[in-house]
């Protein structure tokens, strides 16, 4: 249910276009009503899993709440994420900023490299040498999720060796695969291209 209900709020969130709503306006009925539409939905869901199993149905669900409880809940969602122990390994602040405020719902493998990519920077290495460069973050990422794709790949020891040497974008680069995981429910079945 968990797995389920997370999906569907995201969902409703990316329908809504509220990511932002802990900074900006207050929820409107409208959007409070797309989350409780998913909260609905993960419940039937459940139901029909129970039945197809046998078991007796859950009764109906309607979650009802009003936009202020969902405000709240968001608020302390965004506070919970801000005091997350990422926070200070992930550097500079910016680069912290960017993942933890993405969406990952529905990025594919070439925007993950890119939202990186963005948010890369070296600032430990001579100016004019892309020392940590795309397919390098591609390969990091890959060591996560499609660990057998990434031994596909012709440079890997070189683009981990790379990796290791740079901790902050290391870190940046499991954040994102460990925000992928939570956003898809199963990172598994998450294809990368080499």
């Amino acid at each position: 249910m968990h797995d389920a209900l997370t999906l569907r709020l995201a969902s409703a969130l990316h329908a809504g276009q509220v990511a932002d709503v802990a900074t900006g306006p207050a929820l409107t009925e409208n959007e409070a009503a797309l989350f409780d539409t998913a909260v609905d939905a993960a419940y039937a869901d459940l139901s029909a899993t129970l039945e197809q199993r046998g078991e007796p149905a859950l009764d109906e669900s309607y979650a009802g709440n009003p936009a202020e409880r969902w405000q709240r809940l968001l608020e302390r969602s965004r506070i919970a994420q801000a005091q997350s122990p990422f926070r200070h390994l992930i550097l500079p602040e910016t680069r912290w900023e960017t993942l933890q405020a993405t969406s990952y719902a529905r990025l594919s493998d070439d925007d993950l490299v890119s939202l990186l990519t963005r948010c890369h920077m070296d600032i430990s290495r001579t100016a004019g040498i892309d020392w940590t460069g795309p397919h390098v973050l591609r390969s990091g990422l890959m060591l996560w999720l499609a660990p057998a794709l990434l031994l596909e790949t012709e440079a890997w020891r070189d683009h981990l060796a790379r990796l290791l040497s740079d901790r902050h974008t290391a870190r940046a680069i499991r954040y994102v695969a460990l925000r992928l995981r939570q956003a898809d429910g199963a990172a598994e079945g998450k294809v990368l291209h080499a």
